[in-house]
């Protein structure tokens, strides 16, 4: 078990260092020198530069508003920290390896205002290589190190969407080309040390979120960022085998329990976090949600009253509190904690990149497109990968009619994250709308496969078998939900669209204003859905689907 060999903090930042790293340090120092008197003193300066490594990634998170935490483990070094988006993602890269420059230039300058012997030339050798050496191999675009990141993070800047492909071609082939150059070389420690390297961060001891000098945006939070929360679960799993009560895997763990909607689950795991740390404000909006979809409103309520009443004195705690009460679809409360929020002054810039993406998905919901669209694309200048809001993009464009322009938007997305679950929704959503529901159909039954608790999964994949006059297989889908999605929006909406084919316009009508007066961007989408192209003359018992778009929220 790689348990903590010491816990503490360093100006407030969480520090944490596990036994795992002292014998990486002891193996590595003994490849070196071998046992003998410079094996202490090369394990004390192994830490302390890998130290001023993560340093440097540490001030860039807490300079974009971010909470750091510092991890030394048996591949390296790690700092965990929210997504800053692309551009801020190759400034946090580069910034390890320039402290590391800069701190070894420092250090060789007062080495040569030494006498020639006051140390010995090995420890001066190893100076260099712990603090430049390990700079410049951090900046190798190879899996798991800073050079990598800053090589995707670039490369989706310029695309304006994230293309790992490009990162893992130049990375292998410059991988084979040093360890057969170095080889052929006779460089043989060289060889083994890009080896190593290379293996090292390419194992699950890779990293936690965007854990850098030892992974860039690996491991399970990398893969729940790419939809792929069926893997972040597995390797969440492995990972908690070997370090028992690792509290921020714990909590990769639980987001990926309520991708997949296993809710009960996904409530334990976030207790085991907030239980040591009542303060993890992710983990309160999580177990928020997971109630809700659990219809247990009294306990989701209590947690987003915790959140609201966190944000006015903590900034961290505002997406999250944003994000409980837009998934409680709590739309007209969420915007004005948002606006509250982007009046106060000592609100940093990244989180003010991350709250527009929240505040443009509010926008969408309350089916007011134009705003955003206009969010979403003043988001991706600066933080094109973000798949959540090329995703409001594009049922922006759909809402708003533009549905050429739509699938090009989900389909640019897809690109970086072709397993994407939202993203794939949305765009078989646009297939079905633009009168291709044969190609929309195996991406829904993949969806639905995904996340078989979740109503809009399982009403999109009905309202596509019922485009395909499937209808058995409509009805079949939408059973076995929780009695509590009877009450969800895109639930009532999957069933007006069977009203509809019954030729049951006026009760298709109403039912499809009840789902609307929830979820408004449902009226918008019905304009133009061909499953409801009768409900615009028709009469209801209840407004019509264009009219319940102006009902006050």
């Amino acid at each position: 078990m790689d348990r903590s060999m010491l816990r503490l903090r360093v100006s407030g930042v969480p520090l944490d260092i596990r036994w795992s790293w002292l014998v990486f340090a002891v193996v590595f120092g003994m490849l070196i020198h071998g046992v003998d008197a410079l094996l202490v003193p090369w394990v004390a300066l192994a830490t302390v530069a890998v130290l001023v490594h993560e340093a440097g990634h540490a001030a860039v998170v807490l300079a974009a508003g971010g909470s750091p935490h510092v991890v030394l483990h048996g591949s390296g070094g790690m700092t965990i920290g929210p997504n800053l988006g692309a551009r801020q993602n190759f400034l946090l890269a580069a910034a390890g390896p320039a402290v590391g420059f800069v701190v070894g230039g420092l250090a060789l300058g007062l080495v040569a205002l030494l006498p020639a012997d006051a140390l010995p030339t090995l420890l001066i050798d190893d100076l260099v290589l712990v603090t430049m050496g390990w700079s410049a191999l951090n900046l190798l675009p190879l899996a798991g190190l800073d050079g990598r990141l800053a090589l995707d993070s670039l490369v989706t800047v310029m695309l304006g969407r994230p293309a790992p492909d490009v990162g893992r071609v130049v990375g292998t082939f410059l991988l084979v080309a040093l360890l057969l150059a170095t080889a052929l070389a006779g460089q043989y420690m060289a060889t083994f040390l890009v080896g190593f390297i290379a293996l090292a961060t390419a194992l699950p001891l890779g990293g936690v979120g965007r854990w850098l000098g030892a992974g860039g945006p690996a491991g399970g939070p990398g893969l729940l960022i790419a939809g792929r929360a069926a893997e972040a679960l597995a390797w969440a799993d492995v990972w908690l085998e070997r370090h028992p009560g690792d509290i921020d895997v714990t909590l990769v763990r639980a987001e990926a329990l309520r991708a997949l909607t296993r809710w009960p689950e996904a409530v334990s795991a976030y207790d085991q976090v907030l239980d040591q740390n009542a303060s993890s404000w992710p983990a309160l909006a999580g177990r928020s949600l997971a109630h809700r979809a659990l219809d247990e409103l009294e306990r989701a309520r209590a947690d987003q009253a915790v959140l609201v009443a966190a944000a006015e004195a903590d900034p961290a705690a505002i997406a999250p509190a944003a994000v409980a009460l837009w998934g409680d679809r709590r739309y007209a409360q969420a915007a004005r904690l948002l606006d509250d929020a982007f009046a106060r002054p000592d609100l940093a810039g990244p989180v003010r990149g991350s709250l527009d993406a929240i505040r443009a998905a509010i926008h969408s919901a309350q089916a007011e497109p134009e705003q955003a669209l206009a969010m979403s694309d003043e988001r991706l200048v600066d933080a094109p990968d973000d798949l959540g809001a090329h995703e409001v993009r594009a049922h922006a464009l759909l809402q708003l009619g533009l549905l050429r322009e739509a699938r090009r938007s989900a389909s640019r997305a897809l690109a970086g994250a072709p397993t994407h679950p939202e993203l794939l929704e949305t765009m078989a959503i646009i297939e079905r709308i633009s009168g291709e529901p044969d190609a929309a159909l195996p991406v829904l039954i993949d969806a639905g496969a995904a996340r078989p608790n979740l109503p809009r999964a399982r009403a999109e994949l009905a309202m596509c078998f019922i485009q395909l006059g499937r209808i058995d297989e409509a009805v079949a889908a939408l059973q076995g939900l929780e009695n509590a999605a009877d009450a969800d929006p895109h639930v009532m909406y999957a069933r007006a669209c069977l009203l509809a084919r019954e030729g049951r316009v006026a009760d298709a009508a109403s039912v499809v204003a009840r789902a609307a007066s929830i979820l408004p961007a449902l009226a918008r989408i019905a304009d133009q859905d061909p499953l409801l192209r009768d409900l615009a003359g028709a009469p209801a018992a209840g407004p019509t689907a264009m009219q319940v778009a102006a009902l006050p929220q």
